[in-house]
């Protein structure tokens, strides 16, 4: 009898488990938004700015970072992009942010603090939204079609997050704006009809968007206060030694100019 009652236990237990699994129930084994950090760190977080967050292995490089890709650049984006996956416990499927809003040159070797990490970038906040890959193709080239006096150049680049990639095209007529092509979304080409979750700063996905010529997406979150700089120190502090992270999501002819151009 003892018996027929342990099997008996071990098969409703098995028949819950299977329920679970087909009704979409988490479980142990079900990854968490933004699992592989250990976000309980941040709860030890401050905002102050002489507050140390931890070391930069290297020099992290953001030089001409508003023109081209640079390891500064793809840290602040992938520092949104986790933030976003762990504040709002959603799958984000990747980060976006406006390039021209990199102020820093670089985090310099050794210490790093909030006060640094500050000056990076602006004081936009974050949001999610979500946007077919039309639509951030859109987004995209937008940036990349930005005019420069009489001629067009590729006058800023999009900061994005490891998921994506994209080349920048110069058309032979400088009349023509460059494009954004190539787009990918982890290693595989954007689809076009699909939505995905998008991090970005108030400055794209605010209301005021379409003003700004940008699409407008859907199901927009604002998860203002935080802002986009105090998203990048906690994704700092709790990896606490950070290294300069490859240059590789943006590639084509992408022109460097310098401020006296």
């Amino acid at each position: 009898m003892e018996k027929k009652r342990k099997t008996g236990i071990v098969l409703i237990s098995a028949l819950l488990l299977g329920v679970l699994a087909f009704t979409g129930c988490p479980t142990e084994s079900d990854p968490e938004p933004g699992s592989g950090l250990d976000w309980g760190k941040s709860a030890n977080w401050q905002s102050e700015g002489d507050f140390e967050l931890g070391t930069a292995a290297a020099d992290i490089d953001g030089t001409n970072g508003r023109y081209q890709e640079t390891a500064l650049g793809n840290l602040i984006a992938d520092g949104i992009a986790e933030y976003a996956r762990y504040s709002s416990g959603e799958k984000v499927d990747f980060a976006l942010h406006n390039g021209q809003d990199l102020k820093a040159t670089k985090l310099e070797a050794g210490k790093i603090t909030n006060t640094q990490v500050y000056g990076t970038i602006g004081n936009d906040t974050l949001y999610l939204v979500t946007y077919t890959g039309a639509e951030v193709t859109t987004l995209i080239n937008t940036f990349v079609n930005s005019s420069s006096g009489e001629k067009w150049s590729a006058n800023c680049v999009v900061l994005v997050s490891k998921e994506v990639s994209y080349s920048v095209t110069l058309d032979s007529d400088t009349t023509k704006p460059p494009k954004a092509t190539k787009i990918k979304v982890n290693g595989t080409d954007i689809d076009t009809e699909k939505t995905y979750l998008v991090a970005v700063g108030n400055f794209i996905g605010a209301t005021l968007a379409t003003a700004n010529r940008f699409p407008e997406g859907t199901d927009k979150k604002d998860l203002s206060p935080t802002k986009l700089s105090e998203a990048v120190a906690q994704y700092i502090y709790i990896q606490g030694t950070i290294t300069p992270q490859a240059v590789d999501r943006i590639t084509g002819e992408v022109p460097v100019i310098s401020a006296t151009n």
